[in-house]
């Protein structure tokens, strides 16, 4: 049975602009940050960056001394993070093209895995079939750190709307991708596969120069 603690107390959390190798980018989230204590007290070694993007949290957990597998389906991304690492000679990185349902790479593999502000980008069947997969590939009391978008976020219901509380076209620089939103019993549901789940209420306000953005996320830590 797996043990369940949500913080149903919403925290605001504020998010500003840093800038490295020319490049201007939100800072690491505090969620991030914090599961380095987490990871270190576990011996945790190796860790899976799913949907790593540009690779910011693969860099700042690279210098925090982890060995990272950085994936993402776009090769792009992956080559930009390549060259950019090689700049910064950090040679604890490894780097894959790879699809999110179907991660290749064999079971009880990593210590951790982190999916931020991506495992959302699906329908529920394929947010299930991610979570399984990322179960198959943590060792037994691996740590996944991820987060999803609550169904109180100001895009919900904007779009077209492919299946229940899924859309596409609602979130600003996101056209064409889809977002899917959640409340506490489906994270309940959809993680029920791992022995611990812990699940904290977030409103992240993104500060931009002149403006600023809120998302309204359920963060969420299990233990396999």
């Amino acid at each position: 049975m797996t043990k369940i603690k949500i913080n149903s107390n919403k925290e605001n959390v504020h998010i500003g602009l840093v800038g490295e190798l020319g490049q201007v980018q939100f800072e690491i989230l505090p969620k991030v940050k914090n599961a380095v204590e987490l990871f270190k007290s576990r011996d945790v070694k190796d860790i899976l960056d799913l949907g790593c993007g540009l690779g910011w949290n693969t860099i700042f957990l690279a210098r925090e001394g982890f060995n990272i597998w950085a994936g993402d389906i776009c090769k792009e991304y992956i080559d930009t993070l390549r060259d950019k690492t090689s700049k910064m000679n950090l040679k604890n990185i490894n780097y894959k093209q790879l699809d999110m349902k179907n991660i290749p790479y064999e079971d009880n593999r990593f210590d951790a895995v982190i999916c931020t502000s991506t495992l959302n980008h699906g329908t529920l069947r394929e947010i299930k079939m991610i979570i399984d997969e990322i179960h198959r590939v943590l060792k037994p009391n691996g740590i996944l750190i991820t987060d999803l978008l609550s169904v109180e976020d100001e895009s919900f219901g904007i779009g077209e709307m492919i299946e229940i509380n899924t859309f596409v076209g609602g979130r600003k620089g996101e056209a064409g991708i889809p977002h899917h939103y959640t409340d506490e019993n489906e994270i309940m549901e959809l993680f029920k596969s791992f022995k611990e789940l812990y699940v904290y209420r977030r409103s992240y306000i993104f500060n931009l120069a002149d403006s600023e953005t809120i998302s309204q996320v359920y963060d969420i830590e299990c233990i396999k």
